[in-house]
């Protein structure tokens, strides 16, 4: 991981791993109701690693600043190609597995590829509530998502 400047960020801001230490992490992004969201997630780890943007710009800014790469930090041009690739494709799932409506995930109507990666990225988002903080929190910039899987029946394959 490499060392954290104390630069200052508009926005939403991430509370980094380890302290002083950036984590290294990519750009995620999935579509509910019809609108896309940006995130960074850190696959080495399984974590969300940031609050929901809904504007790619701000998202790269945020990464510019929070996240790294094992070769180090990137400029936000870098990670605006980034959250435009995260339109196109995932490193979590199938490209239609990353869509969801709230009505779908209300009424048990989703896919079972749409569902095992809800599963997981709530997953993930549990499990960075354990060791992140942001301002404002993390789990409250995903209320959208976290509300519409409220009463969303265990898994039966756990």
């Amino acid at each position: 991981m490499e060392q954290h400047s104390t630069e200052q960020h508009d926005g939403p801001v991430l509370f980094p791993l380890g302290g002083d230490f950036l984590p290294v992490a990519g750009i995620e992004s999935l579509v509910l109701d019809g609108r896309r969201y940006y995130f960074g997630f850190d696959y080495k780890s399984d974590m969300v690693l940031s609050v929901l943007f809904d504007d790619p710009a701000a998202m790269a800014a945020y990464a510019s600043t929070y996240l790294s790469l094992t070769t180090g930090r990137q400029d936000a041009s870098f990670w605006a190609q980034e959250a435009a690739r995260s339109e196109e494709a995932s490193g979590l799932c199938e490209d239609g597995d990353r869509e969801f409506t709230t009505e779908a995930i209300r009424g048990g109507q989703l896919t079972r590829g749409r569902e095992r990666h809800l599963r997981y990225l709530l997953y993930a988002l549990d499990h960075a509530r354990h060791f992140i903080a942001t301002d404002p929190p993390l789990p409250g910039t995903w209320s959208l998502l976290l509300e519409a899987a409220a009463d969303l029946p265990d898994d039966p394959e756990d």
